[in-house]
């Protein structure tokens, strides 16, 4: 169909854990057989969405939602959908990968013990 997507990237950058709400995640761009297509992008539901939540979007830029720690979860499956100024659309998944930090340790509270 002229002025559809016809790919959908993807380019991620390096995403450290415990980094604020809003951090980048990478930035989105679509291709199309017609030069002058624009695109708009959004998370959409389906295949592959299981952690669209803990995303935004912001014009072209994947955004982290909140807080996230490698922890709990290294790699999060995001579903995201390419909208062309004609209505045409297209959907990919996409692997987001956390990397783990070198956290500062922390000390339990010790009462005070006889030995």
């Amino acid at each position: 169909i002229p002025g559809a997507p016809t790919s959908v990237s993807l380019a991620a950058i390096t995403l450290f854990e415990n980094r604020p709400s809003g951090t980048l995640a990478g930035t989105l761009s679509s291709t199309s057989d017609d030069p002058n297509a624009t695109f708009t992008y959004s998370l959409v539901t389906g295949t592959g969405s299981t952690d669209n939540a803990s995303f935004v979007i912001n014009g072209n830029q994947l955004q982290t939602a909140s807080s996230l720690n490698y922890e709990n979860k290294q790699s999060y499956q995001i579903r995201v959908r390419s909208t062309t100024q004609f209505g045409f659309s297209l959907d990919q998944t996409f692997t987001v990968n956390l990397s783990d930090v070198n956290e500062t340790p922390t000390l339990n509270a010790i009462a005070n013990q006889r030995i």
